[in-house]
Parts: structure tokens; C-alpha cells; sequence
């Protein structure tokens, strides 16, 4: 089996695509919106910091070469978690693009 290679800035593609699925979505995006603010924050937080660890965990099974697993803890602590807050933050900042530019005037 040859092994996936996907770099490490794939969480922040990601964290910015999610917003528009929730926005887009029928069904997601009605879910979405009867979310409290917090709870919408707590979802996606949630939802990112499961996505790196799932791509850590498989990465150290030697599934996917995410993150470098020959680097101990900082390939397979530090770089998730710092691709995380990138996530967070393209999240975030798409997130309230979307809400300004769609949002009805």
C-alpha cells in the first residue's frame, strides 16, 4: 500500500471549507443557525481538534504522511497544534467574511 502524502496546511483548508458547507447546505446550514454563538464556536473548535488528531493518530499508524512522525512530539504535538490554531483562525475569519458579505442588508 502506498503511503498518502497531504502537507500539514490542510486542517486551515478545511476550517475555512466548513464554514461554507454550514452555509450552504440546506440541511446542515438550518442545524447550523439554531446554534447559540458559543455552541457554534464549541462545534467548530471541536470539529478541527478531532480532525488533527485523527490525522496525528494516523499518521503515527503510518497511514498518511500528514505530519512527520520521525520528529516525536513536536511532528506529532506541536505541528497539529499549530495547524489547528490556523484553522481556527482562517475559520473564523471566513466565517465572519461570509456573515458580512451574505448576511441581508
Amino acid at each position: 500500500m502506498e503511503n498518502i502524502k497531504i502537507t500539514f496546511e490542510f486542517l486551515p483548508i478545511f476550517g475555512a471549507a466548513w464554514v461554507f458547507l454550514a452555509w450552504w447546505f440546506p440541511g446542515l446550514k438550518q442545524w447550523y443557525e439554531q446554534l447559540s454563538s458559543e455552541y457554534k464556536q464549541l462545534v467548530n473548535i471541536g470539529l478541527l481538534a478531532l480532525i488533527a488528531v485523527v490525522a496525528s493518530l494516523l499518521s503515527l499508524a503510518g497511514l498518511v504522511k500528514i505530519y512527520p512522525v520521525d520528529q516525536g512530539w513536536y511532528g506529532l504535538v506541536w505541528l497539529p497544534f499549530v495547524d489547528l490554531m490556523a484553522a481556527l483562525i482562517a475559520n473564523a475569519g471566513v466565517y465572519k467574511a461570509t456573515n458580512y458579505a451574505l448576511s441581508p442588508k
